[in-house]
């Protein structure tokens, strides 16, 4: 539970830092940090049960399973061609980092509209995350326990929650959406997928941007 703690803290104060580090970005306030953190909890909460799950019944196929995902999101990030280091050899460790991080959830290191980048990673780890759920119940060892069931409803629907709150940060709760030029750039639900093309294209590789 520590742990779990740790990394949503970290996940939600590295926005705060990063956003008073940028003079361009509106600063996080309690609440959205709180949403931040509770988002983070509730989608890395059934990512690391089901790693626990599946470590239990197979050992050695948890290892497996992170270093696959580790190397998909590392070309992920390469193809991405983020720009915070001087080097490409610094560049190329840092991308290394990421990548790891996002074994558990999602870490974005690129300007623009993230819907799709949402979408396409959380479909990612949902798959992964029922998939072991699956290889579980097959495990006769494991599903004798009194706990199978409820870390498996906990993993199939909690996660879901914590896209429910994501979105409500995102909605109601979001820095820009508490600027003065909000009225007309509020944070939307639904985008047009010219106007996320065209930003990508305007800006495709700049430094990180708070969420």
């Amino acid at each position: 539970m520590t742990s779990l703690g740790s990394i949503s803290w970290a996940l939600a104060a590295y926005q705060k830092a990063l956003r008073l580090s940028l003079p361009s970005k509106a600063n996080l306030d309690c609440w959205s940090l709180v949403f931040l953190f509770i988002w983070r909890v509730l989608v890395i909460g059934p990512r690391v049960l089901a790693f626990a799950m599946f470590a239990a019944c197979t050992q050695y196929g948890l290892f497996v399973l992170c270093g696959t995902h580790w190397v998909l999101m590392l070309v992920w990030i390469i193809m991405q061609r983020t720009t915070f280091c001087s080097t490409k050899i610094q560049e190329y460790c840092f991308n290394v980092v990421a990548a790891f991080i996002c074994i558990f959830d999602f870490f974005n290191l690129i300007e623009g509209h993230t819907r799709i980048r949402y979408v396409i990673y959380y479909s990612i780890v949902y798959f992964e995350n029922v998939a072991m759920v699956v290889i579980c119940y097959f495990h006769r060892s494991l599903t004798a326990g009194w706990y199978f069931m409820p870390s498996s409803v906990t993993i199939v629907a909690v996660f879901w929650i914590g896209i429910l709150v994501q979105v409500i940060y995102y909605v109601v709760f979001h820095p820009n959406n508490k600027l003065p030029y909000a009225a007309g750039n509020r944070i939307r639900i639904c985008v047009p997928l010219s106007e996320m093309v065209a930003c990508r294209r305007d800006d495709p590789t700049k430094g990180a941007v708070a969420m």
